[in-house]
């Protein structure tokens, strides 16, 4: 089996991914002509030369030519309206899913999307407003450099609509863009603007210099799933072309999505109180009481002012603060449930599978990889 693969290096993940599959390719006994970019010539991609081709589809037009190349083609980007290639993806509509509830949480109404319109699904999402995408840009601009286009266009829109009050991002590397962007040209991103990338590139946070809430894709998952479709195609090269779409594991918060702060002085402190890293003995009636209020009266505050119930407001809490400390070795599960305000591990494991769609061990499993 001769697999030709179409490489686009730009993350720690684009690596595993890549080596994972070449390492799936020779473990069947087959061989991997892999190149970089755009480098892959089209003529290459016949069956005179390959019996496979993995690649991630960049427009329409490159859709067309591999779509009468005469080869099995795999897609890995966003899906395209295709029936004729194999796609296997991210689940975009579930991580433009994940990014929407965050932004709902944390109470924001104006969020603006920047990157790939197509590649989240953001049209889909209710409340969020596509201001710019590389499919709005005019076709003379559509081959700038990220970091042209973005010095070029963001602070505009910023300036437009200066109600906007989230960003979320295409990927880590597009925030790290956008606010170097804005900063270059003398304006100030607002600190509390929450801003939201895709992908958990700890290398980006580091360059921004505060952590960057992120969408963490199941790279591991993608290439398995990959190799799987591989394997359907080498057994039988006509059939019919897949969509699978990999579900991403959750959201990583960080400093770029601190919760808004309430102008009321009396639920500012019960929200200072929430956002500690013990949440033992913190319900309802312990919040009411440290904004001197009534529970009744305090429920009626909260969510006018905050956008959600309070009893809402603990359980985001308790889940933000166990996905912070569950990649942390040093800690064990039955510790971060007690931090957490469980009684117990299996209380604790129960609400959290049941949020995120992992458990504990499974969740932390997978981001310390992601992370090593």
């Amino acid at each position: 089996m001769r697999v030709g693969l179409n490489m686009n290096l730009i993350s720690t993940f684009d690596r595993f991914l890549y080596r994972e599959l070449i390492q799936g390719v020779r473990a069947r006994g087959g061989s991997v002509d892999f190149r970089y970019g755009l480098l892959y010539p089209m003529d290459a991609v016949s069956p005179e030369n390959l019996d496979v081709y993995i690649t991630w589809i960049r427009d329409q037009s490159e859709l067309t030519c591999l779509e009468h190349c005469g080869v099995p083609v795999i897609n890995f980007t966003y899906v395209m309206p295709t029936a004729q290639v194999h796609q296997v993806t991210h689940d975009q509509a579930a991580i433009g899913q994940v990014a929407a509830s965050h932004i709902q949480e944390l109470g924001r109404q104006r969020p603006m999307c920047l990157g790939l319109k197509n590649a989240y699904s953001l049209e889909r999402l209710r409340g969020f407003q596509v201001s710019w995408s590389r499919d709005h840009a005019p076709a003379q601009e559509r081959y700038l450099d990220t970091h042209m286009e973005l010095s070029q266009l963001l602070p505009g829109l910023l300036e437009a609509d200066t109600d906007v009050d989230a960003l979320f991002c295409s990927s880590d590397e597009l925030v790290l863009y956008a606010v170097l962007c804005v900063e270059q040209l003398g304006l100030r991103v607002p600190q509390d603007l929450a801003v939201l990338g895709v992908g958990y590139e700890e290398i980006h946070s580091l360059a921004l210099g505060r952590r960057i809430s992120s969408v963490v894709t199941d790279y591991r998952a993608l290439a398995v799933a990959l190799l799987a479709c591989l394997d359907r195609v080498a057994a039988d090269p006509r059939s019919p072309a897949c969509l699978e779409r990999v579900a991403p594991l959750g959201l990583i918060p960080g400093e770029t999505t601190a919760p808004r702060m309430p102008a009321d002085p009396r639920l500012r402190a019960a929200q200072q109180l929430l956002l500690g890293g013990n949440l033992q003995g913190i319900d309802l009636q312990r919040l009411a009481a440290v904004a001197g209020m009534s529970r009744r009266s305090f429920e009626r505050h909260f969510q006018q002012e905050c956008g959600r119930a309070p009893g809402r407001a603990i359980l985001e809490a308790r889940m933000s603060l166990a996905r912070r400390l569950l990649p942390d070795p040093e800690r064990s599960v039955e510790s971060i449930a007690e931090l957490c305000g469980y009684a117990d591990r299996y209380h604790f494991s129960v609400r959290f599978k049941a949020e995120s769609g992992y458990s504990p061990a499974a969740y932390r499993n997978r981001v310390r990889h992601l992370q090593s």
